[in-house]
């Protein structure tokens, strides 16, 4: 009837074992799996990410934290998030009922950012693995080792653009 593990004895899902294997989410139908072993040599704080044990800057930076695991692409489009919701706070500043719902806003959107963005992170990883994997066959953990993102670069790049968008704002409401 149902297929079994050859190790456990459990019930395959989609060919994969549910205890075999740390099964985190659904792509395209299929579970997707998280390969820890090449999630290692890919991104050197996975264990800090998996664990999420840097709770809190996932908070403070919100999005723009996704810059310091690597994904710059994603930390540009949260600061430029962060950007838009200080200019709102500041246009509709005379209203104290939309100001405190703007500030709720801003600290749900923060403690999500905080529980879910190095899941996010990772998933993202595992992917672009996927691909490796498809594209270098044999020595795809050789690409996995090579890759390394300097994520204080990477965040400091994303801070320094976040700041000058942000002056250039105000700099265009006060002309």
């Amino acid at each position: 009837m149902h297929e079994r593990c050859k190790k456990c004895g459990a019930r395959l899902v989609h060919g994969k074992c549910l205890n075999c294997k740390d099964l985190k989410v659904i792509e395209k139908g299929y579970l997707m799996v998280i390969n820890k072993n090449d999630l290692r040599l890919y991104n050197k704080r996975f264990e800090v990410m998996e664990q999420n044990k840097d709770f809190i800057w996932p908070c403070l930076l919100g999005l723009m934290y996704a810059s310091f695991s690597g994904h710059i692409i994603i930390g540009i489009i949260g600061s430029l998030i962060d950007i838009l919701l200080i200019w709102l706070f500041f246009k509709v500043l005379t209203d104290s009922l939309i100001v405190g719902v703007l500030i709720i806003c801003f600290l749900i959107f923060r403690i999500l950012c905080g529980f879910f963005l190095n899941i996010i992170c990772i998933q993202i990883d595992q992917t672009k693995i996927n691909g490796i994997k498809a594209k270098y066959k044999k020595d795809y953990k050789d690409v996995l080792k090579s890759h390394n993102p300097d994520g204080k670069v990477y965040l400091v790049s994303t801070l320094v653009i976040f700041v000058f968008f942000l002056c250039g704002l105000f700099w265009f409401n006060m002309a």
